[in-house]
């Protein structure tokens, strides 16, 4: 049986499989093995975009656009390896740790839509340069940015409570 979190998370499959046929072989097969080194990016970048983005400093606000860019292409390729992961750890992981798993990957998809939908507000202010929006899009990204702070945590509880990942 499906349970709501699979068909939540499965809606990209498609979009997912056409990605992973473009790398090679040894990559997508071990996508899932990547996950780790690839959320360090997914949490760092968009945080530190977030300083320069609240920086009142003109000089810092490209720079600020550049890392929440490489920040939004660590969140999907984060979502794809932690996708793979998930299918992974579902199968060895307890009742409890399970839920939690569940509700890593429910939240992770909500971050991806989530910093997707900033990407286009940002570059509709860089269209338009309307001051109102460059705030709200502020204020979304604190948003984001604890969402993902929420997720390291549920990630670093996976791996040390549940042992969702590792390799014996």
């Amino acid at each position: 049986m499906v349970d709501n979190t699979d068909r939540f998370i499965n809606f990209l499959d498609p979009y997912i499989e056409k990605f992973l046929n473009f790398l090679p072989v040894s990559w997508a097969d071990n996508l899932a093995l990547l996950h780790p080194y690839i959320v360090i990016f997914a949490v760092s970048l968009p945080i530190v975009a977030i300083g320069f983005q609240a920086s009142k400093k003109a000089d810092l606000q490209k720079p600020g656009n550049i890392l929440y860019m490489l920040g939004v292409l660590s969140i999907i390729l984060a979502f794809l390896s932690g996708k793979s992961a998930y299918l992974d750890a579902r199968s060895n992981i307890s009742a409890q740790g399970l839920d939690v798993l569940n509700s890593h990957a429910t939240v992770g998809m909500l971050i991806l839509l989530s910093y997707m939908g900033i990407l286009t507000l940002k570059l509709l202010y860089m269209a338009t340069k309307k001051e109102g929006l460059k705030n709200f899009i502020t204020f979304l990204m604190y948003l984001g940015g604890t969402f993902i702070l929420y997720m390291m945590t549920s990630g670093i509880k996976l791996v040390f409570h549940y042992g969702a990942g590792l390799i014996l």
